[in-house]
């Protein structure tokens, strides 16, 4: 389990890079997404290496893929926290505490989105923040996939041994698939012929 220090100084560091990519090398927030999500910092994170973060300030992550002629003095400031930090910030917490991948995240909601989202969600505790991305992100299949095996809630219900009121609520997203026991998605996957991570990603 990943301890709250360490998420503490994940979200510090993230803020530092974006805002330092960002706002210091003035490289346009769409344009950054595509450098980040094709890293190394990417990469290695989600395989785990979490001494990456812990080893490096933001400035020096962001310099491990941003080109060395678009490098700037970084002029990151430490009493002032912009909106672009705050999109560093936000995206590792939702990251370290769901089981999606950047890209899965950043293919629903762009950097640009949660970057929108600093007002107001900067004067927020950062769970309201997470519940309303989860519902964002939230891929919902489950219709998609009991309507191209052409059954009505009712009968899905019977075959999964899944109430109906579950289906619905999981389907009108007053419930989440991501967390959904395994139980459940292990009837509901069985009962659609469909894997359990296609439910949830």
């Amino acid at each position: 389990m990943i301890s709250n220090n360490y998420i503490d100084v994940a979200q510090d560091e993230f803020g530092a890079m974006f805002d330092y990519a960002i706002n210091d090398c003035k490289i346009e927030i769409s344009k950054f997404q595509k450098m980040f999500l094709k890293s190394d910092v990417v990469k290695r994170l989600e395989e785990d290496d979490m001494l990456l973060i812990a080893g490096h300030s933001g400035v020096e992550l962001a310099e491990m893929f941003i080109p060395k002629n678009a490098q700037k003095k970084p002029t990151y400031p430490t009493t002032y926290r912009s909106a672009e930090y705050w999109t560093g910030w936000a995206l590792v917490y939702l990251w370290m505490n769901s089981i999606y991948t950047f890209e899965n995240i950043l293919n629903k909601v762009s950097l640009f989105d949660i970057c929108c989202m600093y007002h107001p969600y900067h004067e927020m505790d950062i769970s309201h923040f997470y519940e309303d991305m989860l519902k964002e992100i939230d891929s919902n299949k489950l219709q998609e996939y009991r309507k191209k095996a052409n059954l009505s809630q009712k009968e899905l219900s019977v075959v999964s041994n899944v109430s109906i009121k579950t289906i619905q609520k999981y389907e009108r997203k007053e419930r989440l698939m991501i967390n959904a026991s395994a139980d459940i998605l292990i009837r509901l996957s069985k009962a659609l012929d469909c894997t359990i991570e296609s439910l949830i990603l």
